[in-house]
């Protein structure tokens, strides 16, 4: 189930991520009809700003997520030799 997981995640950061470059490319092609510049703009600019918010935050909850894995992992060593050298060590140790 925590492989599940960690590819779930993976693929769903990878939607938000390829949203976020699809927004940005948008942004640029994105034009209304004439005489709505106004219009124009805010939603070229909304369009940019959401790109860019969806790909910083997507590498952010990329690396969090990596951060949280090796965490996850050296802790679970730690464990193990904990165990095994209680195991093997004497009491007089």
């Amino acid at each position: 189930m925590d492989r599940q997981l960690r590819s779930g995640l993976r693929w769903s950061l990878l939607g938000v991520f390829a949203a976020g470059v699809m927004l940005i490319t948008a942004s640029v092609v994105i034009s209304g009809p004439a005489g709505w510049d106004r219009l124009n703009h805010v939603v070229q600019d909304v369009a940019r700003d959401l790109g860019i918010a969806f790909v910083v935050s997507s590498v952010v909850a990329a690396l969090f997520e990596l951060y949280r894995s090796l965490h996850h992992q050296i802790e679970s060593m730690r464990d193990v030799v904990d165990a095994t050298m209680t195991d093997k060590l004497t009491k007089e140790v």
